[in-house]
């Protein structure tokens, strides 16, 4: 009979769901099924020029980092759960009192349920833990005092084929974060959706769709909004697409456009993206919604299976009850596999940050600059076994 043995994880809710999914895949009577289990570990040495994010009297340090990582998927049609975990233990060359066996921590668990080919359920739960906030704010790129924070999210959807053309689709997520600090702010965040897409040849898709969101930074500071949106998506070439998406939005009785736009181009080798968007999000620790404006283009190169190669630049801007902070990201990465057991990965990451959306020091500039060099060993990929 097969089991399900939950990670080692000190947040009680994500080990209660792993349980209950654990209870709904492994049936009474014994089935075929597939599991997978890859663990893996990375060596990292780390440059980081601005390890508090201050715009002066910048402190840099060098860093080793241990990354062990542990993925597993377990596949029992129409069952499939995908699992990840990873644990980051730091130590600093110049700055012995900020080392830790848990810089941070990452789960994510996700089950999938396909009844039938028409109908599909799925739930995605998640579960991040860091000692640098910032990290926290991926959507906008924002630079952050370090902190510890937290950050816990559940997103159930499901699809319904209503015919061979047209697709419904519901979702709901729900997610709050916590920071470690002097009048830190706890932020819930949740919305559900409900959609249709359908195509309507093979170079077109149209969809509509209707959203609610709120979020909530305190009994009395809770701001709702409604979102009506329509999107298309067009082959211009098989090679070539272009998706756009948008709509009115109306937060707390004002209304404001949402809207995202991206073209994508896949010659051979390669891969480039261009994308736009405006709408609006939380950052972590501070109340109140923030409006957010970014562009984004990615280009990857891959000249041979072994070599990957890709460039991110990106320009976000957010604004919030007055304050507004303007941010320049780029990065680079490659990954060679050395052996079957062994892969290189190297990466460089440039943030510049202009003025302080948390009104602390509004004429600010930060700048940050992160080099790393990581050694993963992991074994080669080999097919599931069956129990």
């Amino acid at each position: 009979m097969t089991t399900c043995q939950p990670p080692n994880l000190k947040n009680g809710c994500l080990a209660l769901g792993f349980v209950l999914v654990c209870e709904a895949i492994v049936p009474p009577v014994a089935r075929a099924q597939r599991f997978q289990l890859t663990p893996s570990v990375g060596i990292t040495q780390v440059y980081d020029s601005n390890l508090f994010f201050t715009s002066s009297d910048r402190q840099a340090d060098s860093i080793w980092r241990v990354t062990p990582t542990v993925e597993w998927s377990h596949r029992s049609d129409p069952w499939t759960l995908i699992g990840h975990f990873t644990l980051d233990a730091e130590r600093y060359t110049d700055h012995p009192e900020l080392n830790t066996p848990q810089a941070r921590e990452h789960a994510m668990i996700t089950l999938r349920y396909r009844p039938t080919p028409r109908f599909t359920v799925g739930s995605a739960t998640e579960f991040s833990k860091t000692q640098m906030a910032g990290e926290l704010n991926a959507e906008t790129a924002l630079l952050l005092a370090r902190a510890h924070a937290w950050r816990v999210s559940v997103h159930p959807s499901a699809a319904y084929r209503l015919d061979a053309r047209t697709e419904g689709t519901m979702d709901y997520s729900y997610s709050e974060d916590r920071i470690d600090m002097a009048g830190g702010i706890r932020t819930r965040a949740q919305s559900a959706a409900v959609g249709v897409k359908r195509h309507l040849s093979s170079r077109d898709t149209a969809s509509v769709g209707y959203g609610f969101r709120q979020f909530s930074f305190g009994p009395e500071d809770v701001s709702s909004s409604h979102v009506l949106t329509a999107g298309w998506s067009h082959f211009i070439t098989p090679l070539a697409s272009l998706t756009l998406h948008g709509g009115p939005r109306v937060s707390d009785r004002v209304v404001a456009p949402e809207l995202s736009a991206s073209f994508r181009y896949q010659p051979r080798f390669a891969d480039l993206a261009f994308t736009y968007s405006r709408g609006q999000t939380t950052i972590i620790g501070l109340a109140g919604p923030v409006d957010t404006h970014s562009f984004t283009a990615t280009a990857i190169y891959k000249p041979r299976p072994s070599l990957h190669v890709q460039l991110t630049p990106g320009v976000f801007r957010s604004a919030h009850r007055g304050t507004a902070v303007q941010v320049y990201r780029m990065s680079f990465e490659t990954r060679h596999p050395m052996t079957r057991w062994l892969a290189l990965d190297a990466s460089y990451d440039l943030n510049v940050q202009r003025g302080d959306i948390y009104a602390l020091r509004p004429q600010d500039r930060i700048s940050r600059h992160v080099a790393l060099v990581r050694l993963i060993a992991a074994p080669p990929p080999a097919g599931p076994k069956r129990n």
